[in-house]
């Protein structure tokens, strides 16, 4: 099945920093949208547009989004972040948070995947 994508919210935040396209997105302590860098990242949605550095628009979706994958992904499973904001399988333990379900497969990096966040 192809990736598909039913955003429930669109919003923007200040960025903090560079964001890739269709990456995990949080807030950071200086409530700025950032790109997520772990799996202890509380994730707020998926960034739908890049922006190339701190002080522009970020846009970012929730709900079922479309999100490049750090790995093969299979639809049904729990997901968490990677260090570069792509969706990974979820591996419970070491503070590590759920980011969401895959919705569709990924069959390795790069590709992307439906997560319902």
């Amino acid at each position: 099945m192809p990736a598909y994508e039913i955003p429930n919210l669109r919003f923007s935040a200040e960025s903090g920093a560079a964001v890739a396209r269709r990456r995990f997105v949080k807030i950071d302590a200086n409530e700025k949208g950032v790109q997520a860098a772990a799996n202890t990242d509380a994730i707020v949605g998926a960034s739908s547009q890049p922006t190339e550095k701190a002080g522009e628009v970020l846009e970012i979706y929730d709900g079922i989004v479309m999100v490049e994958a750090g790995a093969a992904i299979t639809a049904g499973s729990a997901v968490m972040s990677d260090a570069q904001g792509r969706a990974v399988p979820f591996t419970a333990g070491s503070g590590a948070l759920q980011a969401g379900v895959a919705m569709t497969n990924a069959g390795g990096a790069g590709e992307l995947v439906s997560i319902k966040i």
